[in-house]
């Protein structure tokens, strides 16, 4: 339980520093999706989020989890 906590943590915790820059590239680099008639939103939206959030967890999951675990 102790290990699911951590991994928790962790993974939140890089994803909450990690997305803000994320979103600074994609703007940059003009990875956004543009809003059309069939989008929901009005202004053009960041499409790398994801990125930041699924590279913490794995990156939680694989620092967290015991090596014993993976053979």
């Amino acid at each position: 339980m102790f290990i699911l906590i951590l991994s928790f943590l962790t993974a939140f915790t890089l994803a909450y520093f990690s997305i803000p820059h994320i979103i600074n590239i994609a703007r940059d680099k003009n990875l956004c999706d543009e809003p059309s008639e069939r989008s929901s939103h009005t202004i053009s939206t960041p499409a790398l989020g994801g990125i930041g959030i699924f590279s913490a967890a794995i990156f939680a999951i694989v620092l967290w989890t015991p090596f014993r675990d993976f053979g």
